[in-house]
């Protein structure tokens, strides 16, 4: 093993604020197609169009129940994002994304089930294709993530799990081309690992592995994780 660290280099962020300021920076195209019936709403074509790209919302919510006594606020929205350029607000990310995604939920006093289906995220990372999807699923009592991956040339982050009484988490990552996701990284990285327990007693396993690692100007021939954690246990 061989590691040679040299001074990082200080790189510039973005604050909340500042990304905000960039988004508004130029006039947007606001088009709301509206109908109604007391406190349901149907939207049809909605869209938001910017500098960054275009939102288009579909869908509806309905409230109506609150009129008779207090039932279950619901909606089923369908939003997409159109050809939304990342660069324009993260200098360091000139990527350009396209996703479809729908929620569905209903919400009555502390009882709520949230689902959001990603049906697809395409895009283009420097060149190299950008593709994901996966589903999140929350209750009052429950978490769930089903079938999250998401591939940026030949880099992967697969991830799924659950969490009731006990957690039951898992991810995978094959990265081995690194300089693919950011400028000044390269080098490989493979990890899987899962989180289990309980939220008062968690517990790791994991494993990690580097080979040829660079990042502004640190630089590590090799580098491994071997990680079993428990709580209150190293």
């Amino acid at each position: 093993q061989n590691n040679r660290a040299a001074p990082a280099k200080a790189t510039p962020t973005n604050p909340p604020e500042s990304l905000v300021q960039t988004a508004l920076a130029k006039p947007s195209h606001i088009s709301i197609n509206v109908q109604g019936n007391k406190l349901a709403l149907q939207l049809s074509d909605s869209s938001v169009e910017s500098h960054l790209g275009k939102l288009v919302i579909n869908g509806k919510a309905d409230a109506n129940a609150l009129l008779n006594g207090g039932g279950p606020v619901s909606w089923d929205i369908s939003t997409v994002l159109q050809n939304i350029t990342l660069e324009k607000l993260l200098p360091q990310w000139p990527a350009v994304i396209n996703a479809n995604a729908v929620s569905q939920g209903q919400w009555q006093d502390d009882k709520y089930t949230i689902a959001v289906n990603l049906k697809s995220l395409k895009g283009e990372l420097r060149g190299n294709r950008i593709d994901g999807k996966g589903n999140i699923a929350i209750t009052e009592t429950s978490q769930s993530i089903s079938n999250f991956t998401v591939n940026i040339g030949d880099n992967a982050l697969r991830v799924t799990g659950t969490r009731q009484d006990n957690i039951d988490l898992n991810w995978n990552i094959n990265a081995p081309k690194l300089a693919q996701l950011y400028k000044g990284l390269s080098g490989q990285l493979m990890s899987r690992g899962e989180l289990s327990g309980s939220l008062s007693a968690p517990k790791v396993n994991a494993t990690a592995e580097g080979k040829y690692l660079k990042f502004d100007g640190n630089k590590f021939d090799t580098a491994t994780l071997n990680a079993n954690i428990q709580k209150n246990v190293l």
